[in-house]
């Protein structure tokens, strides 16, 4: 098996190759999979990522989201951090962040009363295990591991790998630390997982 720095690589390489058509698609595809999902339609709170280039389109997911009157938050890089605030509208306010994508102002911070969740959660490939290999920044793995310690007690969530079918690969290799998804959804199929 390739090393993790190995697989980013190569799975760059190959999303760098697809075109742009193909995302926007698999963006749509997956929002009405993910609709037609029981953790959807009973789940009031959504935490969302804003894509970047060479990811699903998650734009047709947050206009869903708003559509079925949910609570939406995104997240915003704050040092080495992820931190995750409501937005109102599809539309923002927005500021542009340290990548270039769009980022929620801070204020109405996600909260221990905005659980239970579902957690859309970005990755450059998934398995079909819930393995997940993100950017190397370490993000959501810090995000998922403090979440006991920002609001002092556990909170209930279900983690949902969001990709493109051309990103889920047969097997990826796992940190100690790396939570796997409780479920994943592509363009192509929605997998509820079980995670040990």
């Amino acid at each position: 098996m390739l090393s993790k720095d190995s697989e980013r690589k190569a799975l760059k390489e190959k999303l760098a190759s697809l075109d742009r058509g193909f995302f926007s698609a698999e963006g749509e595809a997956a929002a009405a999979l993910l609709s037609k999902e029981k953790i959807f339609s009973q789940t009031k709170n959504l935490l969302l990522f804003m894509s970047l280039p060479g990811e699903i389109d998650t734009s047709p997911l947050l206009r869903l989201a708003f559509s079925h009157d949910k609570k939406v938050f995104l997240p915003r890089v704050e040092e080495k951090e992820i931190r995750f605030y409501r937005i109102l509208s599809p539309s923002g306010p927005w500021q542009k962040g340290p990548f270039g994508i769009q980022e929620p102002r801070p204020h109405q911070p996600l909260s221990g009363e905005d659980f239970p969740a579902l957690i859309v959660v970005p990755g450059l490939a998934f398995d079909r295990r819930g393995r997940r290999l993100g950017r190397g920044r370490a993000y959501y793995d810090r995000f998922f591991a403090g979440l006991p310690d920002i609001f002092s007690a556990p909170v209930r969530f279900f983690a949902l790998g969001y990709c493109t079918s051309a990103q889920l690969v047969p097997e990826l290799p796992v940190d100690p630390w790396d939570r796997p998804m409780d479920g994943l959804c592509t363009g192509k199929e929605f997998l509820r997982l079980e995670t040990p």
